[in-house]
């Protein structure tokens, strides 16, 4: 992109992250399309998500999230967590911390137990 004195946008418009090829497309209003690639997606020691895109759970009951690792099991891996009530209907979510780990090689599921209190 050209600097220029005069005002103005130089700038990205818009970015689009979520293609399931994994490719994020980026376009600018002075240059035009770039395709990028995220190579995070391809790391040894695999990815962490969770294995189902919501969760819930009814008055009084443990609501149980479940962490994945895939796509690779190469070294250690460790990431820390912390769930409260922070939804105007989860007022009733204890507020839980911790940290999920992995050794090396290791690929079982990993859980979070977050209380859900009687009001």
């Amino acid at each position: 992109m050209a600097i220029s004195d005069s005002a103005g946008f130089s700038a990205a418009w818009g970015v689009f992250p979520f293609l399931p090829s994994g490719a994020l497309l980026v376009s600018d209003s002075d240059t035009g399309l770039y395709v990028l690639r995220d190579r995070t997606r391809e790391s040894p020691t695999g990815r962490l998500g969770f294995s189902a895109p919501h969760y819930g759970g009814s008055e009084g009951e443990t609501v149980v999230v479940e962490v994945e690792r895939t796509d690779g099991g190469l070294g250690a891996v460790s990431v820390d967590y912390s769930a409260s009530g922070v939804l105007p209907d989860a007022s009733d979510l204890a507020f839980v911390k911790g940290a999920l780990t992995w050794a090396n090689g290791d690929a079982m599921p990993r859980t979070i137990e977050i209380p859900r209190s009687h009001r």
